[in-house]
């Protein structure tokens, strides 16, 4: 899928998803989620239900152009309940800019482990009316699904051994070596510690609203005390 022309990259992120029961493929709710959250965006839309969302299909809004959605499907080393590649393109207007035009693309793929992986681009750019100055690139964060998909009680979301969360990971005193042994390992996403002042015993950033504007592309960790500091020195 080409990227387009003059737009700015908003938002990427690369993560698994382990069924929590064994020989649960999950494949279809990983997709029906990701249906739901286009249909929020879209509205109710009967099209969007069929079958053709899940094999492969072309479909853009009658009244509104702007709105469109792209899927393809490729069964390779999979089935047909858990292709081994699956892909959805969406776009659509801002609801803050009328210029603006948002695209989505999400990408799963099967891997021989039973896990499914995900990867996901989201881009933004001003359509080729829009004369006036720019206006200001809306603030990094991640898409709604992406959380959903991390919330779900039917799968696991990990990088590597570390399993992601949208809540910030407490750091306690006496894990200090743990932390070090995780920031050591060549097989973990990256990794966000806040921690606390030592005059006020407060965080000078928000770590839970850290942790949900990176959901998907880090862990964060918040200190629970500022004698962490000194253990992990």
């Amino acid at each position: 899928m080409l990227m387009q022309y003059g737009s700015q990259l908003h938002f990427w992120c690369c993560f698994d998803l382990v069924p929590k029961e064994a020989g649960d493929t999950v494949w279809g709710e990983i997709v029906k989620a990701i249906r739901n959250w286009v249909t929020k965006r879209c509205g109710q839309q009967e099209y969007l239900g069929r079958r053709w969302f899940f094999v492969g299909g072309d479909w853009k809004m009658a009244d509104q152009s702007r709105f469109r959605v792209q899927t393809e499907a490729c069964i390779g080393n999979g089935n047909e309940s858990a292709p081994e590649y699956w892909a959805i393109r969406f776009e659509h207007p801002c609801v803050d800019e009328s210029f603006r035009q948002w695209r989505t693309d999400i990408g799963v793929m099967l891997l021989p482990s039973g896990r499914f992986r995900v990867v996901l681009t989201t881009i933004h750019w001003l359509s080729r009316e829009f004369i006036a100055d720019d206006p200001p690139s809306p603030v990094s964060s991640a898409p709604g699904i992406v959380k959903t998909l991390i919330r779900s009680p039917r799968w696991q979301a990990r990088s590597g051994d570390e399993t992601l969360s949208i809540q910030p990971i407490p750091l306690d005193v006496g894990q200090g070596q743990a932390f070090l042994t995780l920031l050591e390992s060549p097989d973990r996403p990256p990794v966000v510690l806040v921690t606390l002042d030592h005059g006020t015993g407060r965080a000078s950033l928000d770590p839970a609203r850290l942790s949900r504007l990176l959901a998907g592309t880090a862990a964060v960790y918040i200190a629970t005390s500022p004698d962490v500091d000194k253990e992990l020195q």
